[in-house]
């Protein structure tokens, strides 16, 4: 059995997938991840669309600039969405719907890692023209686009060692901002 930072380890921003189908079984328990996600006050205003139809794809990758080109050999996406109007609004007056989308976000993402396949976060798309192709109401975002598949390279044969991340001293303080956090 993984340790969950072995998982978190395994987990990274995957751009080359093989062409091989995700087994219904595997999406059902991606999305199982994503729906038991805590929520702002347990409000729950996620919804998530599965396009794994090859037109359907080729319509939304048109409007993902960058990413349209390797997201066009990705077997299925999730998109992510979140309605504005049924989330928490936090004391500033900020509505919580992209925090919500982001946890269930991070469980799917994780999920995936566990079972052998390759995600990625893609912000990078035209909201208005991917929300009219995939039929959705205007009060309803498409937080991001989860594409899912398994990775061109083996992930047990991966080098999983952290990359190009700040050290602890450089990310933790104690107390208030700045503040080095000096071990006892």
């Amino acid at each position: 059995m993984s340790s969950f930072i072995d998982i978190a380890k395994k987990r990274y921003a995957c751009r080359k997938y093989k062409t091989l189908k995700v087994e219904e079984e595997k999406l059902e328990l991606i999305l199982e991840a994503g729906r038991i996600a805590p929520s702002a006050y347990n409000y729950q205003p996620l919804y998530f669309i599965v396009i794994d139809d090859a037109k359907q794809m080729d319509r939304i990758t048109g409007f993902c600039g960058n990413s349209g080109s390797w997201l066009k050999k990705v077997p299925l996406m999730i998109a992510v969405c979140s309605e504005y109007g049924k989330s928490w609004i936090k004391a500033d007056g900020r509505a919580s719907y992209e925090i919500d989308a982001a946890i269930a976000i991070d469980h799917m993402t994780l999920q995936a890692a566990d079972l052998g396949l390759g995600t990625c976060w893609v912000c990078g798309f035209y909201q208005n023209e991917c929300r009219e192709i995939l039929g959705i109401p205007s009060h309803v975002e498409i937080v991001a686009f989860v594409p899912v598949g398994y990775p061109e390279e083996e992930i047990d044969n991966m080098d999983f060692q952290v990359k190009n991340r700040k050290s602890r001293e450089q990310m933790v303080s104690k107390n208030v901002f700045g503040a080095r956090w000096v071990e006892l």
